[in-house]
């Protein structure tokens, strides 16, 4: 039998550390629960992020490889520093797609953020992306799991919007916080914060000195709800999102009066509209209601409900009967006490199939003279008609190659002249950026296909050879195969005239 996961999991607030089983939190004691599974949020301004698509036929184990050059290409990353990149996907309405949304941190900035955790704990195993902390709220409630749901966050320091269809995370989009509202307005903090809770987008609960401030809010709404219509447009592109089921509001567990009728106003309609609520206990760790949503979806994906992107430089090695190697000794050992427990069946099974097949021997072996006596008749025939169609074959061949011979004729000054100018070319191009080539193919002198290999550390000039071919004219420079063995980058450059 396999041993029993601890079902809590370790979190941070204010530098102390809880133990959480999605009911009861207690302050945890590393003394008494060692091993507990620890798990934080990055913030958001560390990240960089990238949202492109994949060809389906992409291989799993060059999906890494293919999105780390995705964000080079981008040109978000700088290649002499070094960076955690993960990802989350969804396949396509039509199946044709991966629809990337891709996370990317400076590992030394991960360092500096979070070495004081590293060094209490002893590791991070997983250092998870606010973004898509609505997943464990949508998984864990069995209406949200239909249809397509928005979650709309309204945060002080961060805001966004996420979207998910049928219970799957599908993109997200940011959108203005409340810091960003309260410098767009010019009013403090705390008081755009008050006013929206109380008074919102409901023009009728401003007094008449206050209208200037109801308009100032009013157009900045105005602009967070075409943040929200631009993620939906854009995701349209990949999925069926003619109508949007149901709407969900976090605003602190508050209500946002008049929110709804904007939306409406400008022409998202959805199903049902609702808002979540959260009563603060100041006794709980989780005194808002994201960090209670935040604090779910980690436990989750500690269950294996959800697969996350894990940016965390700090993870643990798998206790052993948890690994591959593990498993397959446990299987092993089972195999072997099934092989024994049945040995003895098998023996004398054994022996009597042996019998069997020496009455069978004999059987066979006056059948198999008479037919090797037919065989030989019939390849001999075989053989003769056999030289017949090779001869024919080879004078086919002959006038074949002379028809070709001379069609050539015409065309080879022409296309030498023309091979000979992609050759110099790339050779230029790789001199340049000093790269590798494995194999170089030309197809007619339209094309060549060029294997080009890096060192890791140098992947970025790939993409720099491809622009630097694309200048020179050329009508298309793409990429098929992207491979990453051991420390060297291998890319297929494909090159058309």
């Amino acid at each position: 039998m396999g041993r029993r996961r601890k079902q809590n999991i370790s979190i941070f607030r204010n530098e102390t550390e809880y133990s959480y089983d999605g009911i009861n939190y207690h302050e945890l004691k590393r003394d008494r629960d060692r091993g507990t599974f620890c798990a934080l949020f990055i913030k958001n301004d560390e990240l960089y992020t990238h949202s492109f698509t994949l060809p389906i036929s992409t291989k799993e184990e060059n999906f890494l490889p293919a999105v780390e050059m995705a964000f080079y290409e981008n040109g978000k990353l700088d290649p002499k520093r070094s960076y955690k990149i993960d990802y989350k996907r969804a396949l396509s309405e039509k199946g044709d797609l991966w629809v990337i949304d891709a996370f990317a941190a400076d590992i030394e900035q991960i360092e500096e953020n979070y070495l004081p955790i590293y060094k209490k704990v002893g590791y991070i195993d997983l250092l998870a992306i606010s973004y898509l902390a609505y997943e464990g709220y949508i998984k864990s409630n069995s209406d949200l799991r239909k249809g397509n749901v928005l979650v709309i966050h309204i945060g002080r320091e961060d805001s966004f919007v996420s979207l998910f269809k049928n219970g799957d995370f599908i993109g997200y989009n940011k959108i203005y916080s409340l810091e960003f509202i309260s410098r767009k307005v010019s009013i403090d903090i705390e008081r755009v914060t008050k006013i929206l809770k109380e008074k919102g987008l409901e023009e009728s609960l401003y007094s008449e000195s206050e209208k200037e401030i109801y308009s100032a809010i009013v157009l900045v709404f105005t602009d967070i709800v075409r943040q929200i219509e631009r993620l939906i447009r854009n995701k349209k592109i990949y999925f069926d999102l003619d109508g949007i089921d149901r709407m969900i509001l976090d605003f602190d567990g508050r209500e946002l009066p008049g929110f709804w009728k904007l939306i409406d106003d400008y022409g998202l309609k959805s199903g049902t509209k609702e808002s979540i609520s959260h009563k603060i206990d100041d006794t709980l760790p989780c005194t808002s209601s994201f960090d209670c949503i935040k604090d779910l979806y980690l436990l989750e994906v500690y269950r294996g409900v959800i697969e996350a992107p894990n940016l965390s430089p700090y993870r643990r090695e798998a206790p052993f009967w948890d690994t591959w190697v593990g498993k397959l000794a446990i299987s092993s050992l089972l195999s072997l006490a099934i092989v024994f427990a049945l040995g003895f069946y098998i023996s004398q099974k054994t022996q009597q199939m042996n019998r069997y097949n020496s009455l069978l021997k004999k059987r066979l072996s006056s059948l198999e003279k008479s037919e090797k006596e037919l065989i030989d008749s019939i390849k001999k025939e075989k053989d003769i008609r056999q030289r017949e169609k090779k001869r024919i074959s080879e004078i086919e061949e002959d006038l074949e190659r002379f028809e070709k011979a001379i069609k050539r004729l015409g065309g080879i000054k022409h296309k030498s002249a023309q091979r000979q100018k992609m050759f110099k070319d790339v050779d230029e191009v790789m001199q340049k950026y000093n790269i590798m080539c494995k194999e170089l193919e030309q197809n007619a002198s339209l094309s060549i296909d060029v294997d080009l290999v890096v060192p890791y550390e140098r992947r970025e000039t790939i993409a720099q050879f491809m622009k630097d071919i694309k200048a020179k004219g050329y009508k298309s420079v793409d990429t098929d195969l992207i491979l990453l063995e051991g420390n060297l980058y291998h890319s297929r450059v494909k090159i058309t005239r």
